[in-house]
């Protein structure tokens, strides 16, 4: 049986009236606006849901970010969808954000509209489509409640971008990355800043002991100690591997990588040890998969994937057991745990447009 529940939202926009939605299957609509609602992620509490609003991102390359909607910021509310409350302000493309691990700031990348310049280019897959050159974008930090906002990186360099911002487990570092400049950390208070890796490097992901990063070069996934020493390539770069993440025991890395079936490939959801053994495909699904997140507990993977028309998938982490995770209609992407494992919070298009929801998985 289906419920409505409604509450009434002040957002910048305007007074929006909230439906809140629930299903048989523990499946709710948090979110219901004109914008677009995408990218939500877990507090480490597990009471609240970070996410974005007003976002229309495709993919970026080296120098263009393709942007539907020029601006994007960064909302935050409880599991239940009240007390929605705006933490950036109206200066800048806000998103690339995560919790720091006590739960109490908040760490994204900003592209200031002030640098903005559209073109128009020809594209062998579409004839024209209109990018947005960005000029420069730096890492900032502020708290839960979006005060004591701070420009970290103080990045003005042309064509450079500080971004893709990561908390060390113990919230005293900050991983990011620069194009065509590597892998740097840096204080939560701006102090120390320091480069790993030169060269282009992106994506840095810390491992749950804080003692290593795993990045993504154009040579493939590679891991450094947090020191910057002792480089190693993991991954191969025939398998174009994205998306790595680290298991929470810290012994497996999951990611998405290229795989050829019969003359046609596509990505598919890989592991491997972190010493570069074992490496396994845990998918079959000959179309596009992405975007691996593990259960708190290491027992289970979330991705998404084309299949199906654009769905989230979950199994065990040994490949086993692979089901969809909701009856949704619309397209779905950017799976994230809660902390007690027991519900996901993603992104869809079920409504027409792309809202926040949650669904419950225990039973999975």
């Amino acid at each position: 049986m289906r419920q409505l529940i409604y509450l009434t939202i002040f957002s910048y926009l305007a007074i929006t009236l909230l439906e809140v939605s629930s299903d048989n299957l523990g499946k709710r609509r948090l979110t219901n606006h004109p914008m677009e609602d995408v990218f939500p992620i877990w507090s480490p509490d597990g009471k609240n849901i970070l996410f974005a609003r007003g976002v229309g991102i495709a993919f970026t390359s080296r120098k263009y970010l393709e942007i539907h909607k020029f601006r994007s910021y960064i909302f935050i509310m409880n599991v239940e969808g009240s007390n929605l409350t705006r933490l950036s302000d109206l200066n800048g493309h806000d998103f690339q954000y995560t919790f720091s691990p006590d739960g109490q700031k908040v760490v994204f990348t900003r592209y200031r509209e002030g640098y903005i310049k559209t073109s128009i280019f020809q594209l062998p897959f579409e004839e024209k489509r209109h990018f947005v050159n960005i000029m420069y974008s730096n890492v900032y930090i502020m708290d839960i409640d979006g005060k004591n906002l701070k420009n970290l990186t103080n990045n003005t360099k042309e064509n450079s971008y500080a971004e893709e911002p990561s908390f060390s487990p113990d919230g005293s570092k900050i991983a990011f990355s620069k194009w065509d400049e590597g892998i740097w950390i840096i204080s939560p208070d701006g102090s120390e800043e320091k480069q790993l890796v030169k060269n282009y490097a992106r994506s840095p992901k810390w491992s749950p002991d804080g003692k290593k990063i795993a990045f993504r070069t154009d040579k493939g996934i590679c891991i450094v100690e947090a020191d910057g020493k002792n480089f190693i390539k993991l991954i191969d770069d025939e398998l174009n591997a994205k998306d790595h993440t680290f298991s929470p025991d810290g012994n497996k890395i999951a990611f998405a990588g290229l795989y050829n079936h019969n003359g046609r490939t596509n990505y598919e959801i890989f592991v491997i040890d972190v010493n570069g053994s074992n490496l396994k495909k845990l998918t079959n699904m000959e179309t596009f998969c992405s975007n691996p997140i593990w259960s708190p507990d290491g027992r289970k993977i979330v991705f998404e994937s084309y299949a199906g028309g654009g769905k989230i998938y979950i199994m065990n982490s040994d490949g086993t057991g692979l089901k969809r995770v909701t009856d949704s209609k619309g397209r779905e992407k950017s799976p994230s745990f809660s902390p007690n494992g027991e519900e996901i919070t993603f992104s869809s298009l079920e409504s027409g447009n792309w809202e926040i929801y949650v669904v419950n998985i225990k039973d999975f």
